[in-house]
């Protein structure tokens, strides 16, 4: 390999009239050759441009969550005691209003009775106290207290009918009972679930835990798309049906619930895993392609912008992703395009040559 003293050596040799004593002026053009030899060629990096947007950009946002039938529910009895009768059973459908079990009434009955006589005595206390006071015998304290216990009588005699009506559980909703908790001979106890009930008339839903960023966009109405773990490709067309107002205290996330538009989702079973997509327009400061972003770190990132034939890196803040496009929650005055394809080459200050 020839040495860099070699070839300074051929440069002197070959500048014509070149001597030990040459003049001041062919010092000077011997040092510019001399530098020229020594200073390597800079190769213009090739890059492409992409755009800066500043319209609003769709964001989608990406959670899991279960599917459920918006009205299931756990019936019981409101009142204890023996279970005379069981009239439905697992897969059974039923219908609003119709009869599922009913515990034997013989001891409602009775209280209801006492109450019934009860009522009776009171309206007769009370007409012979009346009777009394119009002959002056008792004052109207006991015109007033013998009102007073007929109230009392007749409100424990609704209570007795009421609790008597309870004796029979009723389905609440159209539906299927798809779990059986009771059988014939059982004495019932009050609240304890007789059967499981999975309603038909609200719908289906899917419950999803979202981070407060995420919940925090959220609108009532907004349009989603539903996907089944099990059927991953079946998209079922949904939108957002609720919003809770309070975090959850153990992640705070916060829960959203999606209501299912398909007809033939009231036959998805409880409990299956879902994926949802819910599609949100926001208006950002601007939003640069996700290939442009440069030494990231958290929401800090840098960009570079070609002024020139150079290359100036501009740092920025990310706020989301949203598909292939970065949007950003720091203005880029007067950026129209940054580098999108050969970014991770350069270094503030690079020769580029741009490409298409």
């Amino acid at each position: 390999m020839i040495s860099r003293r070699a070839i300074r050596f051929a440069v002197l040799a070959s500048v014509p009239g070149l001597g030990l004593a040459a003049g001041g002026c062919g010092r000077a053009q011997v040092v510019q050759v001399v530098q020229a030899a020594d200073t390597p060629r800079v190769e213009a990096i090739p890059v492409r441009l992409g755009a800066v947007d500043r319209g609003p950009l769709l964001r989608r946002i990406r959670a899991s969550g279960t599917v459920h039938l918006k009205s299931e529910a756990d019936l019981s009895f409101k009142v204890g005691g023996l279970v005379t009768r069981v009239l439905a059973d697992a897969g059974t459908r039923v219908r609003k209003g119709q009869v599922l079990a009913t515990v034997d009434p013989t001891e409602m009955q009775a209280g209801q009775s006492q109450t019934s006589e009860a009522v009776r005595k009171g309206e007769r206390d009370l007409a012979r106290v009346q009777g009394l006071q119009e002959s002056g015998a008792v004052g109207t304290v006991d015109v007033q207290n013998a009102q007073t216990a007929l109230d009392v009588a007749r409100a424990t005699n609704e209570a007795a009918q009421f609790n008597l009506r309870q004796a029979t559980l009723i389905a609440p909703d159209d539906g299927v009972i798809d779990r059986r908790m009771v059988e014939v001979g059982e004495v019932a106890a009050p609240g304890r679930p007789m059967f499981h009930l999975r309603g038909v008339s609200r719908g289906v839903v899917v419950r999803a835990q979202l981070a407060d960023r995420d919940a925090l966009q959220l609108r009532l109405g907004d349009h989603a798309r539903v996907t089944l773990d099990a059927r991953p490709e079946l998209a079922i067309a949904a939108h957002v049906s609720q919003i809770a107002t309070t975090a959850s205290a153990a992640t705070g996330t916060i829960e959203v619930e999606l209501q299912l538009e398909a007809a033939g989702a009231l036959h998805l079973p409880s409990g299956l895993t879902a994926k949802l997509e819910i599609d949100r327009s926001e208006i950002v400061l601007a939003s640069v392609p996700l290939a442009a972003l440069v030494d990231g770190d958290g929401a800090s990132a840098a960009v570079y912008v070609v002024e020139g034939e150079r290359a100036k890196r501009v740092p920025v803040r990310v706020s989301f992703f949203a598909q292939d496009r970065a949007a950003l929650s720091s203005e880029l005055p007067q950026v129209e395009s940054v580098v999108e394809l050969g970014a991770t080459r350069l270094e503030d200050g690079s020769l580029v040559r741009i490409t298409r």
